[in-house]
């Protein structure tokens, strides 16, 4: 869940439906981006950070650290765990 995006409508007392709209997307999709199901597009990204007078860093920003770990994880499973992106730095 992109917890920063979810406070932040919450906050600005905005629904999903308003910001779907805004993005052309339907609620649902919204929702389903909202809660982690799939990405938003770096232009929906943009959109939502200038809406909310913010960067995409701090609005999806708490996952920098999740996100290094999946790419390691997926990194591994590609290469049957031989390697880590830490290791391709040296």
């Amino acid at each position: 869940m992109h917890r920063r995006l979810f406070n932040a409508r919450k906050e600005n007392q905005l629904k999903q439906k308003e910001l779907a709209v805004v993005l052309n997307i339907s609620q649902s999709s919204y929702d389903n981006k909202e809660v982690g199901r799939h990405d938003f597009t770096l232009n929906q990204a943009l959109t939502l950070a200038a809406i909310f007078d913010t960067s995409v860093d701090e609005l999806f920003g708490e996952l920098k650290e999740e996100v290094k770990e999946k790419v390691n994880d997926d990194w591994k499973k590609k290469t049957k765990g031989s390697n880590t992106i830490k290791s391709l730095k040296r």
